[in-house]
């Protein structure tokens, strides 16, 4: 990307250890559509929400291939899964209210112990298929996943970015796919303020992106993702193969499955909210 701003591509030292991108924002906040947005850097693999469940039968992963085909996770779904297992077993629950009052949820040795080496073991795949990743995505989105990757990993290799999202438009998502109105409502703004408490208390460098901007002004997002990360990241104009997700929103895997064909306007929430909502939602966003 060639600006007054960044001049050239930033290229790691091959000694420089892999480092970690990764998503905070509420569920349905378009998380999913940043982690493809920033594999316009071939230096950068995206692998999903890393909490979530991978069926190994016929879910397909965005590279194209069903699980078991494809070139990342054939040979390892089978250790990626099992180390999941051991890593989240007693971390995957933890409430998010804890954090209320508590700056770091300690994990016991053992966890501690499963963690680190599910961390090694993605680390050591993405750098085995892609030998000059700079980084890897997980947009898991939690904040109990990343009180636990920060507890294995040094904070200088993770770096945060935050997506948010308009209410509307959020919550009409929910709605879509059956959600209550007044939890959804609530769980948003819930996990608002908590995001932005647990990264404060922590002093937690973090990069803030609008989802609600990349319709007509991605440029400028860009920009500021590639100062961030030093990496060149721009519009995906051509197909690219340096993702393996299989979760997240399934429209947007299959979009990028294919070559991308830009984006659309984000309205489909005047439609999906009732007046009465729309009303509320105007005076709390």
């Amino acid at each position: 990307m060639e600006s007054d701003q960044m001049q050239h591509t930033y290229i790691p030292p091959k000694n420089q250890p892999l480092r970690m991108v990764f998503i905070l924002g509420n569920s349905y906040s378009g998380s999913t559509l940043l982690g493809f947005l920033l594999t316009s850097d071939p230096g950068i693999v995206f692998l999903g929400e890393i909490k979530s469940n991978v069926r190994r039968d016929k879910q397909l992963c965005s590279c194209g291939q069903v699980i078991d085909e494809c070139t990342f996770y054939r040979q390892y779904a089978a250790t990626f899964l099992a180390l999941k297992e051991s890593a989240f077993n007693k971390i995957r629950y933890i409430s998010p209210l804890r954090f209320i009052l508590r700056n770091t949820i300690k994990l016991d040795t053992e966890t501690l112990s499963h963690v680190r080496e599910l961390h090694s073991s993605i680390t050591r795949r993405v750098a085995d298929q892609y030998p000059d990743a700079a980084y890897w995505v997980d947009s898991s989105k939690s904040l109990w996943l990343l009180n636990a990757w920060l507890q294995v990993i040094p904070r200088e290799e993770i770096k945060i970015v935050w997506i948010k999202r308009n209410l509307k438009s959020n919550l009409a998502s929910f709605l879509k796919r059956g959600h209550a109105f007044f939890p959804s409502l609530l769980g948003a703004m819930l996990n608002k303020w908590l995001t932005a408490k647990f990264l404060s208390r922590n002093q937690l460098e973090s990069l803030t992106v609008n989802y609600d901007h990349f319709h007509q002004h991605f440029q400028k997002e860009a920009n500021t993702l590639s100062l961030f990360l030093k990496r060149e990241i721009k519009l995906p104009t051509h197909d690219h193969h340096n993702h393996h997700a299989t979760s997240g929103n399934s429209g947007t895997r299959k979009t990028f499955t294919y070559p991308f064909h830009g984006f659309r306007a984000d309205t489909e929430w005047e439609t999906v909210l009732s007046p009465w909502q729309k009303k509320i939602t105007s005076w709390l966003d």
